[in-house]
């Protein structure tokens, strides 16, 4: 078999996954290891699906098999990271991002992380740091950094959290249609934009059409909502939000 026929398949597996095709998705990285089983990109890329679904343990397989390959490859440990992240693993988390930056400082997706982290930890500083280094990396993108940041800021009752919501809604289109995360989370992090700005019709409609776009593999926290809730200028309508969040999470 010439090795250079698995580069297509491990690139439609890279298509599918981003359009949640998971099914189709796993046929074309396993045909690229088939084809080339020391490639180590299909392994992230089945690592990258069993994570998405909630097949914790394959994806771990898959991300340490991908680095016994390649351990230069930033990847790999930053899909580690979010599955420790998903497992509640945090401290395994942190040192997993942290290892993807050494490897490639120029990822974005390891700063927007360990700053998640971080930010459900309640260590302030250091969400900032590396909200900020996202947004450095990648400011068209940003959508998620800078909503948080936005909250943040607002708990922490410093002022100018309103541009921060600005900037993220100016962007919103540019992420949809670049895919930065699945159209729920998209949707998730309009809402809060949105509420934060006081449009609270806008907010409680696009949050419904989050809840109704959620696939496995979408996990929303609550961290997020209980921090505008105890921040000195709560937005209205940001307890019904929650409730409405509550209710969904409990029918799934």
């Amino acid at each position: 078999m010439d090795s250079e026929f698995a580069y297509p398949h491990n690139g439609l597996g890279n298509v599918y996954i981003a359009q949640r095709r998971y099914k189709e998705a796993l046929a074309a990285y396993e045909r690229s290891i088939e084809l080339d089983p020391k490639n180590a990109y299909p392994h992230n890329g089945l690592g990258n699906v069993y994570c998405d679904q909630g097949s914790y343990e394959e994806a771990i397989t898959a991300y340490e098999r991908t680095i016994e390959l390649d351990s230069e490859f930033a990847y790999p440990q930053n899909g580690l990271g979010n599955v420790y992240f998903d497992q509640g693993r945090y401290e395994e988390a942190i040192t997993a991002y942290e290892r993807a930056i050494e490897l490639d400082s120029k990822i974005a997706s390891p700063h927007n992380n360990l700053a998640d982290i971080y930010l459900e930890m309640r260590s302030f500083e250091k969400a900032l740091q590396h909200y900020n280094e996202r947004i450095r990396l990648g400011s068209d993108t940003a959508l998620n950094a800078l909503v948080s940041m936005g909250i943040i800021t607002r708990y922490l009752g410093r002022g100018g959290d309103l541009e921060y919501f600005k900037r993220a809604l100016d962007l919103w289109e540019h992420a949809r249609k670049k895919r930065i995360q699945s159209p729920a989370a998209l949707l998730e992090n309009k809402a809060l934009a949105l509420i934060c700005l006081g449009q609270y019709e806008g907010a409680i409609s696009t949050l419904y059409d989050a809840i109704e776009k959620m696939i496995p593999g979408d996990q929303f926290e609550f961290y997020r909502y209980e921090l505008l809730i105890e921040s000195p200028n709560p937005p209205e309508g940001i307890v019904e939000m929650l409730d409405i969040f509550r209710r969904a999470n409990e029918k799934s």
